[in-house]
């Protein structure tokens, strides 16, 4: 029952108390809903939370605050608006709302977004800073923009000559690093300096759209998404600090275009402390990595997608 009247669901984020998530559509609309009936197919609570709609193109970005106060969403349309949920009195308006999308229920939450406007072409990705105080954004366009929550400004920017397709920022609150379309990484601080540009095991590249990037949860490296033209179809990992190539994750027969992982690190039997790491390539193919004293793939699914999996 999660789905967005037919078209493909381009994003999707957790909230950090995992009672409920969000997904965005090519049907232009950000979804909430709930957790518990997914998982307890018995439940008699409702599906859809809320329907978000201020978007007027395909939504590519959705990402919880890790506070969980806010959701911040990125599109098509060039917008990034910033959600939250309001009180209400009664049942959210729903006028002008094709009745396909109210299934499995109307929604029951009401959230009010403010729009941060200053790119020109799509908004591919978003991410959120540690203390949720801030959120940068980049696009199509070469920009990359750090906004300051409260007041909706932005703090700095930079262009590139080339589009990003993917940002993510340090949780050790130093770094951010976006990826372009040519797959390099690029790395400024969060003061908006400029560090370096990464091209290591990257240089074979046929341009992307849809990729994500990802820290490890103890900011130690960062995993960049390979969308190689060759059959070396690695996710390669960087150090910190230096962002030298430090190791690479192996075994996919395709293009590997997206990499996440949750925001804690894991105790192993050796009492050594071990990261998570999810990598989606466009055949469909979820490798679950363990990446610590011990690198070694948990388990594979094959065949979650007969589409490309963008996030």
């Amino acid at each position: 029952w999660i789905s967005h009247n037919s078209k493909p669901v381009s994003c999707v984020t957790v909230h950090p108390s995992g009672d409920f998530f969000a997904t965005g559509g090519w049907d232009t609309y950000v979804k909430i809903w709930n957790f518990e009936p997914l998982i307890d197919p018995k439940s008699t609570k409702v599906k859809l939370l809320a329907l978000l709609h201020d978007h007027t193109s395909s939504v590519n970005c959705v990402r919880f605050s890790p506070d969980g106060k806010y959701l911040a969403s990125a599109g098509d349309d060039s917008q990034v608006f910033l959600w939250q949920r309001v009180p209400s009195i009664g049942k959210p308006n729903t006028f002008g709302i094709p009745e396909n999308e109210l299934t499995p229920n109307k929604p029951v939450q009401t959230w009010t977004s403010r729009v941060l406007s200053a790119h020109s072409q799509d908004v591919t990705s978003v991410s959120w800073s540690a203390d949720s105080q801030r959120i940068v954004s980049c696009s199509i366009d070469g920009v990359l923009i750090v906004w300051d929550v409260k007041s909706y400004s932005q703090i700095w920017k930079s262009k590139r000559e080339i589009g990003i397709s993917s940002v993510a920022w340090d949780p050790l609150n130093r770094f951010i690093v976006a990826q372009q379309m040519n797959l390099h990484l690029v790395v400024y601080d969060v003061q908006g300096n400029f560090i370096k540009e990464v091209q290591d095991c990257l240089e074979e590249y046929d341009q992307a759209l849809a990729l994500r990037i990802a820290w490890s949860p103890d900011g130690s490296f960062v995993g960049a998404a390979n969308g190689s033209k060759d059959t070396n179809f690695i996710s390669p990992f960087f150090q910190r600090e230096s962002f030298n190539f430090a190791f690479a994750l192996e075994g996919h027969v395709a293009p590997i275009n997206c990499l996440s992982c949750p925001p804690f690190l894991l105790k192993t039997g050796d009492q050594s402390y071990s990261s998570l790491f999810a990598l989606v390539d466009k055949c469909g193919v979820l490798s679950i990595w363990l990446i610590g004293s011990e690198t070694k793939p948990l388990f594979i699914m094959d065949q979650i997608s007969n589409l490309t999996s963008y996030d």
